[in-house]
């Protein structure tokens, strides 16, 4: 896992475009963090969980750019560059991200105890969310219109948030209170570091698939 962490931090300085992924990062980062805090309770703060999410996934479309080239297509590094590599780029800033949203929510619960179901209920979504987006990166790149499906079935299921806020915090067996929370936090992480194991066995199943022209930027369409 270290081995694909340190290959994917220096595989994505050569990647397509990554000044402006980085500069899209940091204002997903920005508003996101903004958006979290000053909508709380809202709408507005889904928004902002959402846009912390989708940082998680620009660095495995940066690294998956690089496989339109044929030095990276006749490289003994090119399986690991479209399944490991991804996988554990986007399961590491997942789990950052998420521990990032659950401190939030323990400090908000800290100070105020009646919040403890609302917070689990969030804390479960999130990391559900997180799961289908990494199922999504596991198929985004070989086949587009599958991902497509996938894409508008998350659509779906969020439509439906608050439902499964409470549906998720029933379900849970840790109970209330700052204890519960915590709990129910360290479950989010092992559903994102499922995901993430998911999202490398999937990668394995449709590696030898071309790129999809779809899923990469206008520029490089014409390079696949």
């Amino acid at each position: 896992m270290i081995n694909n962490l340190r290959l994917g931090v220096k595989s994505i300085r050569f990647a397509y475009g990554i000044k402006s992924n980085l500069l899209l990062m940091l204002g997903f980062l920005g508003a996101g963090i903004t958006f979290m805090i000053l909508g709380s309770g809202t709408l507005l703060s889904f928004y902002g969980n959402f846009m912390l999410m989708g940082i998680a996934m620009l660095p495995a479309q940066m690294i998956f750019s690089l496989s339109v080239s044929n030095l990276v297509l006749a490289s003994p590094l090119r399986k690991r560059l479209q399944t490991s590599v991804p996988a554990t780029l986007t399961c590491c800033n997942t789990a950052l991200i998420y521990l990032m949203m659950a401190v939030y929510r323990l400090i908000r619960v800290w100070g105020n105890p009646q919040l403890a179901e609302a917070m689990s209920g969030e804390l479960m979504v999130i990391a559900g969310m997180i799961f289908l987006i990494m199922l999504y990166l596991g198929v985004a790149y070989k086949y587009f219109g599958v991902s497509v499906l996938m894409a508008i079935t998350m659509a779906l299921l969020l439509s439906y948030r608050k439902e499964w806020e409470g549906i998720s915090f029933r379900m849970s067996l840790f109970g209330q209170g700052l204890g519960g929370v915590a709990l129910t936090a360290l479950t989010g992480i092992g559903i994102v570091v499922l995901g993430g194991f998911l999202q490398y066995l999937i990668s394995l199943l449709v590696y030898r698939a071309p790129m999809s022209k779809m899923a990469q930027a206008a520029p490089l369409r014409r390079e696949l």
